[in-house]
Formats: structure tokens, C-alpha cells, sequence
């Protein structure tokens, strides 16, 4: 699996959590608790709004997207993650979030536990401009998001 962005991924100590994260750089605690926090419940949320290129929240931290923004918000470009326990945000490009999702369903898709089995067989995941696949990263993650939404309908149904 090759990496598309500065974040670096690893399995959870934690079984509800999707990973651990490190990464350095501006924002890096911000990042951390963004997906570090992550629970395997709101990755399809995630993935629903990563595809639809609008924000994602939850406890720790949450993202927006410059064109998803309040007009009374500050203007910036990109997508922005601010946190909610530290008084700090990082703006990340587009092209660096749409990396950041890919490298983190590729780790899901490579490690999920047998829990999700939806998520096997995996399908290659995309990034728009990646090599070797030309999928759109947004129909890739709509796909995902159907196939973590029908687990975790049977999860329910059980």
C-alpha cells in the first residue's frame, strides 16, 4: 500500500476505534484526534461525507469544507479541522484531505476486523489522480459507505 499523505496509521489499542494515528507537521494534534477517535460506528458517516465533500464531526474534532462554510465563518480554502478539546484548527488542501481519506481506507479495507465483513473482499480504494486506478474517490467512498451501512443494518438485525 502506498502512501499519499504525511499521516501515518496504525491498529487501535482500543477495539472501537478504527486506528491510532502519527503524524507530525502544522496541526498534527488536531489530525490525531480527528481519526485517532474514530469509532468503527462513524466511519460510514466519514465515508458518506468524505464522498459528498462535506464536513465530518464528532467529539474530538470535526472538518469543513470552504464551499460547506456559514458566511459568517472566516474564509479559508481547503478543508478545515478544528478541534474541539484544543483551541487549534488546521486548513488542509483538497487534495491533501482527498489523500489523507485514501491512505485511511486503505488501512481500513487492509486491516478491518472480521467484525466488518463488509468490508472484504476489498476493493481498490482511489484518490482522484492516483496511479494505477482512475475511479473517482467519491464514488469509491459511496461504495464503502453502502457496504458499512448494509454491516452495520445486519449488526442490527442480529
Amino acid at each position: 500500500m502506498t502512501r499519499q499523505s504525511r499521516v501515518r496509521f496504525s491498529p487501535s489499542t482500543y477495539p472501537s476505534r478504527v486506528c491510532a494515528v502519527s503524524t507530525s507537521g502544522e496541526g498534527a494534534e488536531i489530525l490525531e484526534d480527528w481519526l485517532g477517535m474514530l469509532t468503527w460506528s462513524r466511519l460510514p458517516v466519514l465515508a458518506d461525507c468524505a464522498a459528498r465533500q462535506v464536513g465530518f464531526g464528532h467529539e474530538p474534532a470535526h472538518s469543513g469544507y470552504h464551499d460547506d462554510r456559514d458566511p459568517d465563518d472566516e474564509p479559508f480554502e481547503g478543508v478545515l479541522v478544528t478541534g474541539t478539546f484544543r483551541d487549534a484548527s488546521v486548513v488542509l488542501s483538497r487534495a491533501e484531505m482527498d489523500a489523507l481519506l485514501a491512505d485511511l481506507f486503505d488501512f481500513v479495507e487492509a486491516t478491518a476486523p472480521q467484525a466488518w465483513p463488509a468490508l472484504r473482499p476489498r476493493p481498490r480504494w482511489s484518490a482522484p489522480g492516483r496511479r494505477g486506478t482512475h475511479r473517482s474517490a467519491g464514488d469509491s467512498l459511496m461504495q464503502l459507505a453502502a457496504r458499512l451501512n448494509a454491516a452495520e443494518r445486519a449488526e442490527k438485525a442480529l
